[in-house]
């Protein structure tokens, strides 16, 4: 059974003493220098507060960087921590990243309160949000839901929600906002929760002048060109520090990817105006086409030959399918030549009580799936949309992007 992961309240003291013989784990260089730039951007006291983008390839512990950077110089200082992220799953890491650096957190800090606050039903709900909470892990989502709210108490006054009067709080203690997939944040909702725009409705920056703010992402280059420039009005120092991968591949701390192409001999006829932007401007694929793909089993048939006849080789397997059903069908072919395997998507809308009804996937039935791929329970994981940013699956050799894709962001 998943273990809900909603609050936490750590005694340091007790920690601290019993681990006596604990040795901190050992930073890379990529991270002892993103540790100087955060030192150098974030100033606390009476200077500018900082506002910046910390830019680490996949695989090059983002999570872990911004961790324990946060363990050693904000949450000593009693500075409270607002972690936004997209997913569950980038949550469900950050909480418990914090939970392990916890005994590298210095003296005089005697406690250290963790929410995590999701619409999933094993993490905590916004209204159980404390004042006493030092780190409160939520979704963009949740968090644009519950800043600002027209909700009416049984008298007729409104009422400040609790994650709102947290952030009032923070007028005394401070507060320090980390952003996770950070490129998304000039999206329209997320980009009025971080600096607003209207008076009505101030976003966590004019709600909170001295807020720092820090972006995290792989991806810090967008295709659209307004979106870029948002990027830069938010994280007002820009790129603080970027790993580059080719270094850290040489470095061996990055393996070097090696790209294999299948093809899978299926041709779809598509007009100029489809070809034109395929080739020439880069976009995806047409959802119309996807769907096409996806149903076609003669091709899905093929993906689950070509894993099953190179098994050995491929071992450890991620597969990024386009649809539920896609999912389901890859899924049973596997099994009925003995491969252990399961499959996570979303929620799919459907009638009660058809066939699409039926093979909804809730929240912890992913949560628990993802925790038997991570224990080795599993050989392989089928999934649609759901693990393309920052979840981290130690021992992955493998990964099939089943669809042509001249995305480089999604591809990487």
């Amino acid at each position: 059974m998943h273990e809900p992961i909603n609050y936490k309240s750590i005694n340091l003291e007790q920690l601290r003493d019993q681990s006596t013989n604990h040795h901190s784990k050992i930073p890379f260089q990529h991270q002892i220098e993103a540790f100087e730039a955060l030192s150098k951007t974030f100033k606390f006291g009476s200077e500018k507060p900082g506002s910046g983008i910390l830019v680490l390839p996949t695989g090059a512990g983002k999570t872990f960087t911004a961790t324990r950077w946060l363990s050693d110089h904000v949450i000593p200082k009693n500075i409270k921590i607002l972690w936004l992220a997209p997913s569950f799953y980038l949550l469900e890491q950050a909480f418990a990243t914090f939970d392990k650096s916890a005994k590298d957190i210095p003296e005089p800090k005697k406690t250290l309160n963790i929410r995590c606050v999701s619409s999933s039903p094993s993490h905590a709900e916004a209204s159980s949000i404390k004042l006493t909470d030092d780190i409160v892990i939520m979704t963009i989502q949740t968090a644009i839901n519950n800043l600002h709210t027209d909700a009416i108490d049984k008298s007729g006054k409104r009422f400040e929600t609790a994650f709102r009067k947290f952030i009032d709080s923070c007028k005394k203690t401070g507060l320090f906002v980390v952003v996770d997939e950070a490129h998304h944040s000039p999206a329209y909702g997320c980009k009025n929760l971080l600096i607003g725009e209207k008076d009505s409705a101030l976003g966590l920056r004019g709600l909170l002048p001295g807020l720092h703010l820090l972006g995290l992402t792989a991806t810090p280059t967008h295709n659209d060109k307004a979106r870029r420039g948002w990027l830069l009005k938010i994280f007002e120092h820009g790129i603080i520090y970027e790993a580059k991968k080719d270094i850290l591949i040489l470095q061996k701390v990055l393996a070097k990817p090696k790209y294999i192409e299948v093809s899978t001999h299926i041709k779809v006829e598509v007009d100029d105006e489809v070809y034109d932007k395929l080739v020439k401007q880069h976009q995806d694929l047409p959802e119309k086409i996807i769907e096409i793909l996806a149903k076609d089993n003669g091709r899905n048939n093929f993906i689950v030959d070509t894993y099953v006849s190179n098994k050995k080789t491929y071992g450890k397997t991620i597969i990024f399918a386009d649809r539920w059903f896609q999912c389901v069908y890859i899924k049973n072919k596997l099994i009925e030549k003995g491969i252990k395997v399961d499959a996570i998507y979303s929620h799919i809308d459907a009638n009660p009580g058809s066939a699409e009804a039926r093979n909804q996937r809730t929240q912890n039935d992913n949560q628990r799936i993802m925790e038997e791929f991570r224990d080795g329970k599993l050989d392989v994981l089928i999934n649609v949309r759901m693990l393309t940013e920052g979840v981290d699956v130690p021992n992955v050799q493998t990964v099939f992007i089943t669809r042509q894709t001249t995305s480089s962001i999604l591809m990487t």
